[in-house]
C-alpha cells in the first residue's frame, strides 16, 4: 500500500489488509486495525468496490463485532453506501435500511418523515424484495399516523404496491379489516378481492380465508367445489385451520 500510486488504485490492497485483520489471516485477530483499513477502503474513490466497503463496515459497526456497537457510525456507512454510482436495484437494501434507523430513532433522532423518504426511494428501486418489505412499512405509518397524520388512502395505495410485488400478508391484513369492518366499513366484496390477491400470491392464510368465504357465501356465491380447493392449497401450506375444515 505503500507504493506512489492513487489513492482510487488502492482499494483492493486496504480492503484486503482489513479482511486479514478481521479473520486473523497471517496476523493475530484485531478489529480495531481491522476498521481502520476499511476505512481506507471506503474513502477510495472507486465507486463499486469503495461501496462493498462502506456495506461491511456500517455491519461490522451495527452488530458491534469485535468493537463497541456505534449505530452513529453504522448508520453514517449505510447512508455513504448509496452514493456511489451503481445501479438503483442495487441499493434497495441500504436505503430501507436507513428508513428502519429513522423510523426506530437507531443512531439518530427517530424522523418519521426522514424514514418515509428512504423507504420511498427503497420502494422505487427495482428490487422486489426490498420494493415490497419498503411499501408494507409506507403502508403502516399512514394507516398508524405514527409521526405523520393518518391517511388510509395513502395506506391503502402503499398496501397496493405491497402485493403487487408479492407480499401476502399486506394483502392479508386488509382483506381482515374489510372482512371484519376494522376501522373500515365491513365489505365481503372488498375483503374477498385483497384475500384473492394474496391466495394467488401463494399466502396461506388468505388461501384459507377466501376458502371460508366460498364455504359460506360471503361476498361471492357459495361455491363447495371453489371452496375446496382453495382450503386443499392452504392445507397443503400446513394452514391448520385449513386442515381442519377439510375435515
Amino acid at each position: 500500500t505503500e507504493c506512489q500510486v492513487p489513492e482510487s488504485g488502492k482499494w483492493y490492497e486496504y480492503d484486503k489488509v482489513g479482511e486479514a485483520y478481521i479473520y486473523g489471516k497471517g496476523t493475530n485477530s484485531d478489529m480495531h486495525e481491522a476498521i481502520k483499513w476499511y476505512e481506507k477502503a471506503a474513502n477510495c474513490a472507486d465507486d463499486g468496490n469503495a461501496r462493498s466497503t462502506c456495506i461491511e463496515l456500517a455491519r461490522l459497526y451495527w452488530q458491534g463485532y469485535g468493537i463497541p456497537q456505534d449505530l452513529v457510525k453504522s448508520l453514517e456507512y449505510w447512508k455513504k453506501s448509496t452514493e456511489y454510482r451503481v445501479p438503483e436495484s442495487d441499493k434497495g437494501g441500504e436505503y430501507r435500511v436507513v428508513g428502519d434507523a429513522y423510523q426506530y430513532g437507531e443512531g439518530t433522532k427517530k424522523d418519521i418523515n426522514e424514514a418515509i423518504k428512504w423507504y420511498e426511494k427503497a420502494a422505487n428501486c427495482g428490487n422486489r424484495w426490498d420494493a415490497r418489505s419498503s411499501c408494507a412499512e409506507l403502508a403502516f405509518l399512514y394507516e398508524e399516523g405514527d409521526g405523520v397524520g393518518k391517511n388510509w388512502g395513502k395506506a391503502l395505495e402503499w398496501y397496493d404496491k405491497a402485493v403487487e410485488f408479492g407480499d401476502g400478508f399486506s394483502a392479508l391484513h386488509v382483506g381482515s379489516k374489510f372482512a371484519n369492518g376494522q376501522g373500515v366499513k365491513k365489505d365481503y366484496k372488498t375483503a374477498l378481492s385483497w384475500y384473492r390477491r394474496g391466495a394467488v400470491k401463494g399466502n396461506p392464510e388468505c388461501q384459507n380465508n377466501l376458502a371460508v368465504m366460498y364455504d359460506f357465501g360471503e361476498g361471492v356465491p357459495k361455491n363447495a367445489q371453489e371452496a375446496v380447493r382453495w382450503y386443499q392449497k392452504a392445507a397443503e401450506k400446513g394452514n391448520e385451520k385449513a386442515q381442519y375444515n377439510l375435515g
